[in-house]
């Protein structure tokens, strides 16, 4: 959650605020001073009336400008929405592109970010990032405070389905979390697929987009937190391995069912 200058809130002195009907919780504080600049951000965490926040480290905020490029195919759509998550995986901007297929976000606090587009009817990851003589794989950066970064975003567009078949022992294996890991997960959190095997253990993963991976089934693992590299590796190690190439469209079937892993 997030709070900053508004109802509720009156000054007492000169740079001494109170904000009253705030529910205990975690938030994320922010404080604007004069002109643009932003002053404060900090997390935390409100658990007794009249807490005082009288910590908070003054930072300047950041900028993002992003230009997206989509595949060259056909006329693009009308609509492109893009996200940016922080590293605790919350959607904290969220903005449509214009018609030049850009978009800024204001305000930001220094951190690592994700990129997601939200397109009607497709599925886009993002590839690559280019910024002058910087280039990126994948969808994250780092922002540093008081900056504008200005990122020219090339997309992939998931136009393949892989099917296949889970097995324990040798049997059909249903309700069974497959999970589709990307090469270097940590900056390809965009490209992860998931879905639960059918009674005759059947599964089917959409929209995937180019790369390189590995076909997972795990036993009541739902709950994982898959972006965790050492997690992950436990379980690759027994996965299927494959490639989606650029040019691959359609349906893929694995030539193997994949063996469950004990959770």
């Amino acid at each position: 959650m997030e709070f900053a200058p508004a109802e509720g809130m009156q000054q007492i002195s000169q740079g001494i605020f109170e904000m009253s009907g705030i529910p205990a919780g975690r938030y994320s504080v922010r404080m604007s001073g004069n002109g643009s600049e932003q002053i404060a951000h900090a997390e935390v965490d409100l658990k007794q009336d009249g807490q005082d926040l009288d910590e908070l480290k003054g930072e300047p905020a950041g900028r993002v400008k992003l230009s997206v490029k989509l595949p060259k195919e056909g006329p693009p759509p009308q609509q492109i929405n893009a996200g940016l998550q922080d590293d605790q995986h919350r959607m904290v901007a969220f903005n449509q592109l214009d018609a030049n297929g850009e978009a800024t976000f204001e305000d930001l606090a220094a951190g690592k970010y994700g990129i997601y587009l939200f397109v009607p009817g497709k599925t886009y990851s993002v590839a690559r990032l280019t910024s002058g003589a910087t280039q990126i794989s994948g969808h994250e950066f780092n922002l540093l405070p008081g900056t504008l970064q200005e990122w020219s975003v090339s997309l992939a567009e998931g136009k393949t389905k892989i099917e296949g078949f889970v097995k324990r022992g040798g049997k059909a294996a249903s309700g069974v979390m497959v999970v589709l890991v990307p090469k270097d997960p940590e900056i390809h959190q965009d490209m992860f697929r998931r879905d639960q095997s059918d009674l005759d253990g059947s599964f089917a993963l959409p929209d995937v987009v180019p790369g390189s991976y590995t076909v997972v089934a795990v036993e009541d693992a739902w709950g994982f937190d898959w972006s965790k590299p050492t997690l992950l590796a436990r379980y690759a190690e027994h996965g299927q391995a494959l490639t989606i190439g650029e040019l691959i469209q359609g349906a893929v079937h694995l030539p193997e069912p994949v063996e469950v892993q004990p959770r």
